[in-house]
């Protein structure tokens, strides 16, 4: 919210079939909210996304991600 102070943080998660994902400020990725209604947030992102494969925790860069998802039913 505009004038707020307070820190917090977002998180994104995917989970391609195989590996999951995870980015946030945390790993350096920036979030930002396009549309929210009260149907439907959209969000896009880019930035870096942390994955733990071959039992190895790595980085991997994301470009021009896009989230929509639906208001609970």
């Amino acid at each position: 919210f505009a004038n707020n102070e307070r820190a917090f943080n977002t998180e994104i998660s995917l989970f391609d079939g195989e590996d999951f994902f995870s980015a946030s400020g945390d790993t350096g990725c920036t979030i930002t909210v396009t549309s929210l209604t009260s149907e439907q947030l959209e969000a896009t992102f880019s930035g870096n996304a942390a994955v733990f494969r071959n039992n190895m925790l790595q980085g991997v860069t994301i470009q021009d991600g896009v989230v929509r998802l639906a208001a609970p039913q």
